[in-house]
């Protein structure tokens, strides 16, 4: 129901309604107090042992599912050779932990690594004590290419998690201008010519100070006259940007005043954009929009229920009828009626 409201964009709506302004569909899967007992009731954890666990992860509420979906998104898909690394924004006020940090594939966005963001010092809890002596942006990258540590995949990352501290990983980043390791002659200065590159070398690293126009601060790309890192790194720079804008696209995000809930619809559009990704890859080529891609796995997950739905006797007329007609416009079974359905039509006809 929930990827129904995203491919619906029906965050506002009231889905229930007997009107006009109502999705029958919904009323087809089950009635609004059941759905609303369902959400009141629903939990990830157990509440019993929460506060206990909580003094060392205060994401405790919703850790254990969110984790798991991070080790299936790993299990289950290969990323390319370039990975990049970024904050992945949860859109409600109502969440504490404001955003997600995330390692996706660059170029086709896939989610395989993330953690909720829970303030200071958090981005450290699954490293070992001699890798959290590294500044905060080396212990979050250290974190998240665990999965592809020496697997010589590139990072491309932004000036929140550059250092020049070492990887065992190719990286490509910016640099704030503030970092000890940048000297003198690398920060701006107006006096220097537009499109003029300067480098530092050490054995394993490039330090790049390009001036791509007045007043501001390897090999060049002959299509757009800049340094090639930089056409390299605004090339792969965009994964978990690209993830986020398919995310808000179709997102089942509802009012609701529980973070754990907020960063669960959160977690339903990921895996809706991730599955996309690994049912283009199995296929070969996309044969469907992200659109109908994502109601056809909606109706997959509701059909075996609303045909448990039919077998109840004293089933609504009008709920037994919406349920038909969804079969009919979108079932493998055309719709069909069962047995017990006939002799409960004869005996109305009757």
């Amino acid at each position: 129901m929930m990827l129904l409201c995203a491919i619906f964009k029906s965050r506002r709506e009231s889905l229930f309604c007997t009107d006009t302004f109502g999705r029958l569909i919904f009323r087809g899967v089950m009635s609004l107090m059941r759905c609303q007992v369902l959400l009141l009731a629903l939990r990830f954890d157990d509440s019993f042992s929460r506060k206990e666990r909580e003094k060392e992860d205060p994401a405790a509420a919703i850790s254990f599912i969110f984790n798991k979906l991070v080790s299936n998104s790993q299990e289950l898909y290969t990323i390319g050779a370039h990975a990049c690394i970024d904050e992945a924004l949860i859109p409600l006020r109502q969440v504490p932990f404001s955003y997600l940090m995330s390692l996706t594939d660059t170029h086709n966005s896939y989610l395989l690594n993330s953690y909720i963001y829970m303030g200071k010092n958090s981005d450290g809890m699954t490293l070992s004590d001699e890798e959290r002596k590294f500044t905060q942006p080396t212990q979050s990258v250290l974190c998240l290419v665990a999965p592809i540590s020496g697997s010589n995949h590139n990072i491309t990352v932004d000036n929140e998690f550059s250092s020049v501290e070492r990887r065992k990983l190719p990286y490509t980043g910016t640099l704030k201008t503030n970092k000890r390791e940048v000297l003198k002659q690398f920060l701006p200065d107006k006096t220097r010519e537009v499109g003029s590159s300067m480098y530092g070398f050490t054995d394993d690293m490039t330090l790049l100070s390009h001036v791509p126009k007045k007043s501001k601060s390897c090999a060049v790309d002959t299509t757009n006259n800049k340094p090639e890192i930089i056409s390299f790194y605004n090339s792969t720079k965009s994964g978990v940007d690209t993830m986020d804008l398919k995310c808000a696209n179709y997102s089942p995000n509802r009012r609701t005043r529980r973070w754990p809930l907020a960063i669960f619809y959160h977690m339903i559009s990921i895996i809706c954009v991730n599955t996309d990704i690994i049912h283009t890859a199995v296929h070969g080529t996309s044969t469907l929009a992200r659109f109908d891609f994502v109601k056809l796995l909606a109706n997959s997950l509701i059909m075996k229920h609303m045909t448990r739905r039919l077998q109840i006797p004293n089933l609504p007329s009008e709920i037994r009828k919406i349920i038909t007609d969804t079969f009919l416009g979108y079932g493998q079974d055309g719709g069909r009626k069962t047995e017990q359905t006939d002799r409960l039509d004869k005996r109305k006809t009757s």
